[in-house]
């Protein structure tokens, strides 16, 4: 068995990470805790994502923990920045390190040099797709800022469609899955209510929302809640499997509870009034046949997926999954000897501080995130 330390420090990097090694239990050995942060998760979201207690530890705990427990590796399930504040420490850098894993809890594209750049220093990057996959090779082959980055890329299924069961019947929710920080604008997300609201009679408007009580910074969007939306829609928390076990056909701007709709059979309408970009992360959704409008939302009109790109994305053949064997063999090279330091990336002495402060500190960065405004990270 290999024996894995899984660190998250938010509810969605957790959830991920404990259904990514729980998928492997005959082969993972893990054990899991909570990096206390700037916004860390309450204890009813960690039982939510795990399914169980997981306990939160601080930066200095953590640390000691890979020693006490000499895990084959360590699997960071955290924001890029909290990674990288967490390789700047021997204990997860050294000649005697554990292997390093890292990934994303859902759609990770579009791929480019940033984010490359972030996990200098992590052995095992775990995408979800074949396109992820290949817009990360092509980056390490074809430029030279990564010549000598070592990083491999395995590929997962991702685990909120692992297990997923197309459904039968006629159902009768119209399920809208919003997001935290797209649309940007009261007024946009005011026309997508209203959308919502006009759908036709014989279906049931819902919004799927995040786990309410989670603090918004002051620069965050408008909640659809508090936008004074029709009383004929009906708002959902948490987890969205049993709300999509009901639905007729699932609207978004981006993210994860679009391709679990996918994964249920449910047909999709990625919203493209308000662009196409990184910034609304949907240019996963192009060449998809899922964009549509608002004035599709408000006819109940949704989309069945072109099947090529479902094979491109998210919905290959589980046998392409490689990351188990390409842990193995890194997990093989640590206990030879031969896996070696980590390399982290160049980071400014400013940058280095201030993601220290971050990590060690989180309650003043807390305040200082309030302060100026700006949303803690996740």
């Amino acid at each position: 068995m290999i024996r894995v330390l899984a660190v998250a420090d938010s509810d969605p990097n957790l959830e991920w990470g404990e259904g990514l090694l729980g998928g492997a239990r005959d082969r993972i050995d893990h054990y899991s805790v909570v990096l206390r942060g700037p916004d860390p998760p309450t204890r009813a979201q960690i039982r939510s994502a795990a399914g169980r207690v997981v306990p939160v530890v601080g930066a200095h705990r953590l640390l000691a923990l890979v020693g006490e427990l000499e895990p084959d590796a360590v699997l960071l399930a955290c924001s890029s920045g909290v990674v990288g504040a967490l390789l700047d420490y021997p204990a997860l850098r050294g000649p005697a390190r554990p292997v390093l894993i890292a990934g994303a809890p859902g759609i990770a594209y579009p791929v480019g040099p940033t984010k490359l750049r972030a996990m200098a220093g992590i052995d095992l990057l775990i995408v979800h797709s074949r396109t992820e996959r290949a817009a990360y090779r092509r980056l390490l082959v074809d430029d030279t800022e990564f010549a000598d980055q070592a990083t491999q890329i395995g590929l997962a299924t991702l685990p909120a469609l692992a297990g997923a069961e197309v459904r039968r019947g006629r159902q009768a929710l119209v399920v809208f899955a919003a997001q935290d920080a797209v649309p940007a604008t009261a007024r946009q997300r005011r026309a997508i209510l209203d959308a919502l609201a006009a759908v036709p009679p014989e279906y049931m408007p819902v919004i799927q929302a995040g786990i309410p009580g989670r603090r918004r910074g002051s620069g965050a969007p408008a909640a659809y809640a508090d936008l004074e939306p029709h009383p004929r829609i009906e708002f959902r928390h948490g987890g969205a499997a049993e709300t999509l076990d009901h639905a007729a056909g699932c609207a978004t701007i981006s993210g994860t509870v679009a391709l679990q709709a996918l994964a249920r059979g449910i047909p999709v309408l990625a919203l493209d009034d308000f662009g196409i970009g990184p910034a609304l992360g949907n240019e996963v959704f192009e060449d998809s046949g899922l964009f549509g409008g608002l004035g599709d939302l408000r006819e109940a009109r949704f989309r069945s997926p072109v099947r090529d790109w479902l094979l491109a994305n998210y919905f290959q053949p589980a046998a392409e999954a490689d990351w188990l064997a390409r842990l193995d063999g890194l997990v093989a090279r640590r206990n030879s000897g031969a896996l070696g330091a980590a390399t982290p990336g160049q980071v400014a002495p400013r940058a280095r501080v201030a993601r220290q402060l971050r990590l060690r500190l989180p309650g003043i960065s807390r305040y200082a995130d309030a302060a100026r405004g700006r949303r803690p990270a996740n």
